[in-house]
């Protein structure tokens, strides 16, 4: 019996979703068929006089109090969206978290010890260098070259061999000291807030305010209150 509610339940649930979805498929078309009809509206307007400007003013009433319909109606599915979001979130976290922390630490473990191999083999790979260019020209510079011990080096230990891996010697680097660094590294950023804050401050004053390399003018801006 236990099972059936239960099963009843699942029903109810999903022909109340299927129902909400029609009544929000049929809101959306309803409100972008309203977009389509304010658009027509705005690309036949012309402002000429002050009967026109306050058609205009009509017309945008209208479409503030449009987009308000559409976002009460947009919001609740973005809040939906948002909290799964976040859930989401919280499963990767809790998930996928711990592993990716291994996955770094085990990786760095590794790095560590092949770059310290690689370092070994390049160093290694050097000095046997130098010693056969003095072998070489000890052998040029000798009257009794056959004399000369034979040059007989060790076999040089190369990294491992891990299949379908490649591991390349990449730069890193690493600030010590930020004032000994050239200025031709360091790139001046434009400060918009504060420019932005001057000429709004000069504005509210009634200040005529000269910014070199900016132009600064006023135009109208209307404002629609709620009634």
């Amino acid at each position: 019996m236990k099972a059936k509610v239960t099963a009843k339940k699942v029903e109810l649930t999903v022909e109340k979703s299927t129902s909400t979805a029609l009544i929000t498929s049929k809101n959306a078309a309803a409100l972008q068929q309203q977009a389509k009809t304010l658009s027509q509206q705005v690309a036949g307007i012309a402002i000429r006089n002050e009967q026109e400007c306050q058609s205009a003013r009509t017309l945008l009433t209208r479409i503030i109090t449009a987009r308000d319909k559409a976002t009460a109606f947009v919001k609740p599915i973005v809040d939906n969206a948002k909290e799964g979001l976040r859930l989401a979130k919280e499963q990767e976290t809790t998930l996928v978290g711990p592993l990716e922390e291994l996955r770094v630490s085990l990786k760095c473990t590794i790095n560590k010890y092949l770059t310290d191999v690689m370092l070994k083999e390049r160093e290694e790979r050097e000095r046997q260098q130098r010693i056969k260019e003095e072998h070489e020209a000890k052998l040029a510079a000798s009257k009794r070259p056959e004399r000369i011990k034979e040059l007989v080096l060790p076999a040089i230990v190369e990294p491992p061999k891990m299949e379908n891996t490649v591991v390349p010697m990449v730069p890193k680097y690493e600030i010590t000291d930020e004032s000994q660094i050239p200025d031709v590294y360091f790139k001046r950023v434009l400060d918009r807030e504060k420019l932005w804050e001057e000429v709004r401050h000069a504005h509210k004053d009634g200040i005529v305010i000269v910014i070199p390399g900016v132009r600064i003018w006023e135009e109208a801006s209307l404002t629609i209150r709620n009634r």
